[in-house]
């Protein structure tokens, strides 16, 4: 993965950012949200992304910033290839030690190159290419409990809602819970997060034989431990467990990741 942001400040309060990023994936990955297939896939491929974005501090603890990024995704095995973009519009205050809250809304489109769209039984409609439509609201809180700053909690709420433009089988809705705890020292920043989401389908059923609307919940745990070596160079483990709860039971599965690395900025 390649992060680049380059960032301008002005005398007026504004200020703008451009960011860009890349990454190559070699990996199972999940696609049973966005996709008829409801166990992991082997995937390959090239996400890349350009973000810029600005923000303008309306008072000495209120901001507002807007970002239009814009993502291609690319596969090389039978997943389809997609672009995705759209705004995101944020509210901000500023409080105590630099802590603030947010609200935020992000309207995000995606267009498939050629992945058809299923009718409300899930077969495939001639002639039909996707495309997919995000609305979503967060509420983010951010807070530094020292004077120092060593501790810092984080916490989001959210809601999004997904409609397609065919039959909506792919149509699905979201409630989303995350909480950070983070510890950062001079040399070392350690952090422990939780995540629970649950979905909710409003045209999928279990089966053909059980009318019940698909439902499912997914929940995440990470720790994460960095340890900076330079003003430049650092290193990282982290361990994650993700699992998913769901009354389909293909759409259940538990998952423990070990990764480690290298992270360079200058």
């Amino acid at each position: 993965m390649t992060q680049l942001e380059v960032r301008r400040f002005w005398e007026n309060d504004w200020q703008a950012a451009l960011g860009l990023e890349g990454m190559y994936f070699d990996q199972l990955i999940d696609f049973s949200i966005t996709d008829t297939n409801l166990a992991a896939l082997p995937a390959r491929g090239l996400s890349l992304t350009i973000r810029p974005g600005v923000r303008r501090e309306l008072s000495t603890d209120v901001w507002l910033s807007l970002e239009t990024p814009v993502s291609r995704q690319l596969y090389k095995d039978s997943v389809d290839d997609y672009w995705e973009g759209g705004p995101k519009l944020t509210l901000g205050r500023t409080y105590g030690r630099q802590s603030e809250v947010s609200l935020s809304y992000l309207f995000t489109q995606r267009g498939y190159n050629r992945a058809p769209g299923r009718d409300a039984d899930g077969d495939t409609i001639t002639n039909s290419v996707r495309r997919v439509s995000h609305h979503e609201v967060q509420i983010g809180w951010k807070h530094f409990w020292d004077t120092k700053r060593h501790w810092r909690s984080s916490t989001r709420v959210g809601y999004r809602h997904s409609a397609e433009n065919v039959s909506g089988y792919f149509d699905y809705e979201r409630y989303e819970l995350v909480h950070q705890l983070r510890l950062k020292t001079e040399r070392w920043e350690i952090s422990a997060e939780g995540r629970v989401a649950h979905y909710r389908f409003p045209v999928q059923t279990v089966s053909d034989t059980d009318p019940e609307k698909r439902r499912r919940t997914d929940l995440r745990a990470t720790l994460r431990a960095e340890r900076q070596l330079n003003p430049h160079l650092r290193l990282y483990a982290q361990y994650e467990y993700e699992r998913s709860d769901s009354n389909q039971l293909l759409d259940e599965y538990a998952v423990n990741t070990l990764s480690a690395g290298v992270s360079v900025e200058f």
